[in-house]
């Protein structure tokens, strides 16, 4: 008999106790078998779709190239993401979903809404640091 699953299952539910992350606990959908969901982890290929854009292999639907300016804002929010995956300190990750399961469907759906909260609060927070001193100097 093969163990290990459960053994990793086990390791898993012990580390979410320890943790208290919203991430974790989507790793105990891939000790399954026949896996549908597969993970990617979301900057590096962020900085492959910035690259795309600076080469010109992505272009606007009229065919024409993709202005500096926008690219420099994929940029900063590459930054922003990159800050918040320190702070939070867990990694942002994309499923690549083979399947229609409902269950695996709304555990996503969730995910992404917690992590646009999260993500939302840290750029509204760090905005208003900024914001305050500007305006006690007025």
């Amino acid at each position: 008999m093969n163990c290990l699953p459960a053994l990793l299952t086990m390791a898993i539910k012990i580390i979410f106790k320890l943790k208290s992350g919203n991430f974790l606990i989507t790793l105990k959908l891939n000790l399954k078998d026949n896996n549908m969901l597969k993970q990617h982890p979301l900057l590096p290929l962020f900085q492959k779709f910035i690259t795309i854009c600076k080469t010109g292999k992505r272009l606007k639907k009229n065919g024409t190239h993709i202005k500096l300016q926008t690219i420099v804002n994929y940029g900063h929010c590459q930054k922003l993401l990159i800050d918040f995956t320190a702070k939070k300190e867990n990694e942002l990750i994309i499923y690549e979903v083979r399947g229609n399961n409902k269950r695996e469907h709304s555990m996503l759906k969730k995910y992404w809404s917690n992590f646009y909260r999260q993500f939302t609060d840290y750029i509204n927070k760090k905005t208003a640091m900024i914001i305050i001193p500007v305006k006690i100097l007025k």
